[in-house]
């Protein structure tokens, strides 16, 4: 668990070996070979969102595009659950027995001069990233601090601002922004309402990176809603 602006970032690592990793990849660049453009002002940015409602242990959603094939998630959202309870179980000491609820909302695959606007995920409570494929020179994510105080921490705290260790996350109060450069099978979990982005690619690469995105939402048990 890292912090960045006082907001917990939870890193875990996917077993590549644990779900159908290759097909997804396959897929994924399948698909970006037939659009390089399926995010509205992202760039080069080929994204498929795949839903917006909530289903418990989602298993998949068909593309509404009879050009591109179907991303089957069945195996990965397996994994997923499992490590989503783990992060419920170990970081949120929640005094009441719940539920979780996760959506799998899209995939990414772009390459070069892609990015994604700044962002976040509401009508949930964490955001997970997975990196499925991580080229050399991909673009990292970019986490936007939204403390008020942080455009100004360069004017008044000039010494300290340029003399801390920018490295490291603890110091990540004082700057606008922290980036970090995910590395493959990489899994990130983040409060939802957390704004982030992807910088422009600049480098060049033939492989594509390729990510999926989802959402998590602590609910009361079923029995107890009723």
């Amino acid at each position: 668990m890292t912090f960045l602006f006082g907001l917990p970032i939870y890193k875990d690592k996917i077993d590549p070996m644990s779900y159908d990793k290759e097909k997804i990849i396959k897929t994924a660049q399948y698909n970006y070979k037939l659009s390089k453009y399926r995010g509205s002002g992202y760039g080069e940015w080929h994204h498929s969102f795949q839903g917006t409602g909530y289903e418990d242990w989602h298993e998949s959603h068909q593309s509404v595009d009879k050009r591109f094939k179907n991303m089957n998630y069945t195996q990965v959202n397996a994994v997923y659950r499992e490590k989503l309870k783990k992060f419920c179980a170990g970081f949120l000491p929640l005094k009441k027995d719940y539920d979780i609820h996760f959506l799998i909302a899209n995939y990414t695959a772009n390459k070069q001069e892609a990015y994604m606007e700044s962002h976040n995920h509401p009508h949930s409570d964490f955001a997970f990233v997975h990196y499925v494929q991580v080229p050399s020179g991909s673009s990292p994510i970019r986490f936007i601090n939204q403390n008020g105080f942080a455009p100004y921490i360069p004017a008044l705290s000039n010494d300290l601002y340029n003399m801390i260790d920018v490295k490291n996350s603890d110091n990540s109060w004082l700057f606008g922004n922290y980036t970090i450069f995910p590395e493959e099978d990489d899994l990130f979990i983040f409060p939802a309402v957390l704004f982030h982005q992807v910088p422009v690619a600049k480098a060049k690469f033939k492989k594509c990176r390729i990510s999926i995105a989802g959402n998590l939402s602590i609910k009361k048990p079923r029995e107890a809603q009723r």
